[in-house]
């Protein structure tokens, strides 16, 4: 199955705007939140190209797998919403907007501000994403012997 995105609740967009506003970034950058479906990260931030950012107006993507944060509770959203976006950064002088692609760099430097709760929640994070493709793993093949059992059944 594609990725597709749609709109992100409510709670999770405020929850961005408040990171990026503590984090200073909210005057420089226009960020756009978004819920991606079958992801492999909790949250992945992208920038924007030319044409997006002719349609929307926005600089950043944040692209959040809902279905894991439904199953989390709120410091565990902030945790992870906070750790992507310790890679956005502002350059005043080129006024340009730097995404860090070095994530263990970025993780060092959580850690160093949050201790082992950054690594607890990266760990989580990715234990929340292999159960719930487990899930669908599951539910898929009970399809597939509900479709075998009606078959035998006619």
């Amino acid at each position: 199955m594609a990725k597709e995105a749609s709109e992100c609740s409510f709670e999770i967009q405020k929850l961005v705007q408040e990171i990026s506003s503590e984090m200073g970034l909210e005057q420089m950058i226009k960020f756009k939140t978004l819920n991606v479906t079958n992801a492999k990260k909790v949250v992945e931030i992208k920038m924007s190209n030319i044409i997006t950012k002719a349609l929307t107006d926005k600089e950043v993507f944040v692209l959040v797998y809902e279905d894991a944060f439904d199953l989390v509770g709120d410091d565990v959203k902030y945790m992870w919403l906070r750790v992507a976006l310790n890679a956005v950064s502002y350059d005043s002088e080129k006024e340009k907007i730097n995404i860090e692609s070095d994530n263990v760099k970025n993780l060092i430097e959580m850690y160093r501000k949050y201790g082992k709760t950054v690594i607890d929640n990266v760990e989580l994070a990715n234990l929340t994403i292999v159960q719930i493709q487990e899930q669908e793993k599951a539910r898929k093949a009970e399809e597939k012997a509900n479709k075998k059992s009606k078959k035998k059944k006619f």
